[in-house]
């Protein structure tokens, strides 16, 4: 899951410049925009670290009833885990 979250990491900071930031702006915490480039990236990583593990939850666990519980059990507690993970990848940059 790490190396996921490092190559969603590196995909959003690459759109930060499309988004109008600095190209610096991610890694240089005495910009005036830092935090809010953090913000922006971290929004993004959670949501789209979430998308793709429920996605492959979905695609791994069978349709039959076990299946279908065994999902919901992760999309209920899939949270807690991926703030931390996604805590783990950005606190080098904060």
């Amino acid at each position: 899951m790490l190396q996921l979250s490092r190559e969603i990491l590196r995909n959003e900071i690459n759109d930060l410049q499309y988004k109008g930031y600095e190209i610096d702006t991610f890694f240089n915490k005495d910009s005036e925009f830092h935090s809010e480039a953090v913000d922006e990236v971290r929004y993004w990583l959670t949501y789209r670290l979430r998308d793709a593990l429920l996605d492959e939850s979905s695609i791994q666990l069978d349709t039959n009833e076990a299946g279908m519980l065994l999902w919901k059990l992760i999309y209920d507690n899939i949270g807690e885990e991926i703030e931390k993970q996604v805590n783990e990848v950005l606190n080098p940059f904060v």
